[in-house]
């Protein structure tokens, strides 16, 4: 199922366009812990890989915003 959103301005899409990227970081950087403490270490490195991507994505939204 696919989400539709009507957004008032650009400046809304960029916000939420934001609000993912830093909560995918999030989960990405969570992830990355968990397989640290499960001592999964390749899996912590692209976890960790992950979340620097989308943290560099959330910043590059943040820029043009």
């Amino acid at each position: 199922m696919t989400a539709k959103h009507a957004f008032a301005s650009l400046r809304d899409f960029y916000a939420h366009a934001l609000a993912i990227e830093r909560e995918a970081a999030h989960r990405y950087q969570d992830l990355a812990q968990q397989m640290e403490v499960h001592n999964n270490l390749a899996a912590a490195e692209t976890f960790e890989r992950l979340a620097r991507m989308e943290a560099d994505h959330a910043e590059q939204i943040a820029r043009a915003a």
